[in-house]
């Protein structure tokens, strides 16, 4: 299935986004809580295959 860019771009960004904040409250408390995923350009989530 062929997104349209644009689509692609705001979906990896908000679930992207989403999980890094999902991580940080999950990981308090923990052995992992400093753990925290890098802010990436979105783009490069969907041509990481290419």
């Amino acid at each position: 299935m062929d997104l349209h860019p644009d689509l692609g771009n705001a979906l990896s960004s908000v679930t992207y986004s989403t999980s890094r904040g999902i991580l940080l409250t999950k990981m308090q408390g923990t052995a992992l809580q400093n753990f925290v995923l890098p802010i990436i350009n979105p783009n490069k989530l969907l041509h990481s295959n290419d």
